[in-house]
C-alpha cells in the first residue's frame, strides 16, 4: 500500500462506538502506522458523536453502524446536514449486503470492516478518504465558476476486491491428457 502522501502528518480521529473493546482495537491499529501520528478521540454514544463533531475540528471520522437505538448513518446524514464535510466511514462487524439497502451510502467516505480488521485494512479505507475530500472540494470549486459536474456515487462503491478462496488438496485434471489414455 502506497500511503506517501499520508507521511509524518498528525490526525486528529472521531471513533463512535458504543463498545469500548472496538474502539482500543481500532485505536491500537491506527497507532502501529507508525509513519504518521492519530489522536483517536472516542465517543460511546451517537449523541456524544455528534457533539463532539460539531464542537471540535477532525480529519476524519469513523462511526459504528450499530449505536444503540440509532446508527452511525444516521448520524452521518444529521451531520451533512448541518454542513459537516469531513470524511465519514462507517466501521461495522456487519457487512455491506446486511445493510439496508435504503441507506444513502453517498453521505460516506468509506467501509471499515471490524471482521477482518488490521492496520494495512484500516488505512486503506482511511487513504481513500482522504483523497476523496480533495477531490470533492476540486468539484465543489468547479461549480463555483459555471462548469457541470456530474454526480458520484460514494467512494464505498469505487472499487470491488474479490478474493479466492483454494482447496489446498485441488487435483488439477487435464481432461484431453485423461481422454488421451482411454482411447489407445
Amino acid at each position: 500500500m502506497d500511503f506517501r502522501y499520508m507521511n509524518n502528518h498528525s490526525y486528529k480521529v472521531l471513533l463512535v462506538d458504543d463498545s469500548q473493546t472496538d474502539y482500543l482495537l481500532a485505536a491500537h491499529y491506527l497507532e502501529e502506522y507508525k509513519i504518521s501520528s492519530f489522536d483517536v478521540d472516542w465517543a460511546s454514544s451517537y449523541r456524544e458523536g455528534l457533539n463532539k463533531a460539531l464542537s471540535q475540528d477532525y480529519d476524519f471520522c469513523l462511526f459504528d453502524y450499530r449505536l444503540g437505538m440509532d446508527n452511525g448513518m444516521h448520524l452521518a446524514k444529521q451531520l451533512r446536514e448541518q454542513g459537516f464535510e469531513k470524511p465519514i466511514l462507517l466501521y461495522s462487524g456487519e457487512g455491506l449486503a446486511k445493510i439496508s439497502v435504503n441507506e444513502d451510502f453517498e453521505l460516506l467516505s468509506g467501509y471499515v470492516s471490524k471482521n477482518n480488521l488490521s492496520t494495512e485494512t484500516i488505512m486503506a479505507s482511511v487513504k481513500d478518504a482522504i483523497s476523496g475530500l480533495d477531490s470533492k472540494y476540486v468539484s465543489r470549486d468547479y461549480k463555483r465558476k459555471g462548469h457541470k459536474h456530474k454526480k458520484r456515487r460514494g467512494l464505498i462503491f469505487r472499487k470491488w476486491v474479490t478474493k479466492i478462496f483454494c482447496d489446498p488438496d485441488y487435483i488439477n485434471i487435464n481432461d484431453n491428457y485423461f481422454h488421451r489414455d482411454l482411447f489407445k
